[in-house]
């Protein structure tokens, strides 16, 4: 076969090419290569195409910046694929373009694997080096398009060289291999066009196809992305029956067909090898449509309507598949993202509702640290009391036994009655301490979930959270308060609040005030300035670090 179509491509993306070719019928194509100089020097096409080629030759050159000073050398038919970026061709542009905005320095396989000469070209030492990358990026990011396999080696020594952080795009073949299909299967539909004038209505729907291709791409719903691609299927090659067998895991998910007609999945091929196969009768086939190979589907076509052509439908066919693959998992992708957007969106409105509880979880867990701290006051009064309960106990069973045996005194019934009265006099006391702990501690609880202002006294308040938080320290240190109120200080406000900070002053001066010492001090001054009430707190604590009190103060 005649070679129709030459493509000139950076010597950056060779071993790209050649899997390509590996992979693609390329009989009637031409790979060239132009020196990787990234537009510093001037490309001169005479200087890669020798003699043997026509000046009329359909020449695809594909570069970025590279292409601004391009000298034809002669050729007529030249079409530049002037890309933004270089690494369109194997990425999304939007993908590229989001990597550098985020401060990536995009490296290919090939670049990478001569790494060393452009460091040399660059007059780049170690030191230099780690400036320049410092200075124009963040990170490196590599797009592994699969044709090296020991990339990880020379990536992990081009980045500490550079001292930078690194890592690995697994991007693939796909995209790349879809970006040179794209050209040459233009290429190949406009020599069609050009060769058979009886095709004419063929070219004119592959036209439309390729317009239907590019809004199969950008449709975001897989169900209709599948629709899309049984259309394009129809119209290009007019099959009598068109079936798609939607793929998950390996197994039939579910079989669309254009027409009125149940297919059954037990009966729909799936185990033949490569990307097609043919059907029975030879007028049709079937191809498999993947990503990165995960198989999303099977397309089955039937007794095409030209069978003459049925090879370069093949073709075609394996082309579009691509594209139509590409189309299904991007419509994949975004069902997912709209399933976690709404999954944000609730935990957004979850969020909210903690938010609002938030100021309620605070008082709740302020108010535990009041129970365990009452709890251990009310410890001690109760451990008296059931000492006291169960001396009056013993005592009255030994009572009720001399009286049983006839043997009680005078003497032993004073002596019972004395320590009776001075065991309940205990009891009574301790009785009456736990009832003031208690009333303390329902009048501080109840403030603490009360939004509602209410008078009472600053001083009884810290007092209050002293006895409270006792517990915190008695086993630890001594600690020495001294609050001094005049007059009996009054406020209309929140109690509860007002236990909150004495609370976190108390226990901040414990655990950081404190801190290794077997003993402090605690002085606070309350008192009446005007219309102002000034409240002084004090510890003779370590202190804090001078260079931390212009963030507090």
């Amino acid at each position: 076969m005649d070679t129709n179509l030459f493509i000139c491509f950076c010597a950056y993306y060779k071993k790209e090419v050649e899997k390509w070719q590996e992979k693609n019928d390329s009989q009637d194509l031409s790979f060239h290569f132009f020196p990787a100089e990234c537009g510093r020097k001037t490309i001169n096409l005479s200087s890669i195409f020798d003699n043997s080629i026509s000046a009329n030759a359909h020449i695809e050159i594909i570069g970025c910046n590279c292409l601004n000073n391009l000298e034809k050398g002669g050729f007529l038919n030249i079409h530049m694929n002037k890309l933004s970026q270089c690494f369109s061709c194997v990425a999304p542009s939007k993908m590229v373009d989001i990597l550098i905005r985020k401060g990536n320095y995009l490296l290919t396989p090939g670049w990478l694997s001569d790494w060393k000469n452009h460091i040399e070209n660059w007059n780049f030492d170690p030191k230099t080096a780690r400036e320049f990358f410092k200075e124009s990026s963040s990170a490196l990011a590599l797009f592994d398009t699969g044709v090296e396999t020991n990339f990880q080696t020379e990536l992990q020594k081009f980045a500490e060289f550079v001292d930078r952080p690194f890592s690995s795009i697994p991007i693939g073949f796909d995209f790349f291999n879809l970006f040179v299909s794209q050209i040459v299967l233009k290429h190949r539909l406009k020599i069609e066009t050009n060769k058979k004038s009886q095709a004419l209505k063929q070219s004119a729907d592959n036209a439309m196809a390729m317009d239907l291709l590019s809004q199969i791409a950008q449709t975001m719903q897989e169900e209709k992305v599948i629709s899309n691609i049984l259309d394009l299927f129809m119209m290009l090659f007019a099959p009598e029956q068109c079936f798609y067998a939607k793929m998950d895991n390996d197994k039939i998910e579910n079989i669309v067909t254009p027409f009125p007609m149940d297919v059954q999945k037990e009966s729909f091929q799936t185990n033949f090898d490569g990307k097609y196969a043919w059907t029975e009768d030879k007028k049709g086939f079937m191809i498999r449509i993947s990503m990165q190979d995960t198989v999303l589907g099977i397309l089955r076509l039937e007794k095409i309507a030209f069978p003459e052509y049925i090879k370069k439908y093949l073709t075609l066919a394996l082309n579009i598949s691509e594209i139509c693959g590409l189309a299904i998992q991007n419509a994949r992708a975004f069902q997912l993202i709209n399933h976690q957007k709404e999954q944000l969106e609730t935990t957004l409105k979850e969020l909210k509702l903690t938010q609002k509880k938030l100021v309620e979880s605070e008082k709740m867990a302020s108010l535990g640290a009041l129970v365990t701290g009452i709890a251990h006051e009310i410890n001690t009064p109760i451990g008296i009391a059931i000492t006291a309960i169960s001396s009056i106990n013993d005592n009255t069973l030994k009572f009720v036994d001399l009286y049983k045996k006839n043997k009680m005194t005078k003497g032993d019934i004073e002596s019972y009655l004395q320590d009776a009265y001075d065991s309940a006099k205990l009891t009574q006391s301790n009785l009456d301490r736990i009832a003031n702990l208690i009333k303390s501690f329902k009048r501080i609880s109840v403030d603490q979930l009360s939004e509602e202002k209410q008078i009472f006294s600053i001083e009884t308040n810290i007092l209050d959270t002293i006895t409270m938080l006792k517990s915190k320290w008695k086993d630890q240190m001594a600690i020495d308060f001294s609050v001094q109120c005049k007059d009996n200080l009054q406020i209309n406000s929140y109690e509860g609040a007002f236990f909150q900070i004495f609370s976190n002053l108390v226990l901040n001066s414990i655990k950081h005030g404190f801190k290794n010492q077997s003993n402090g001090k605690v002085s606070i001054l309350i008192e009446k300035i005007d219309n102002a009430i000034i409240i002084k707190y004090h510890d003779n604590g370590v202190g804090i670090e001078q260079e931390f009190l212009p963030k507090i103060f």
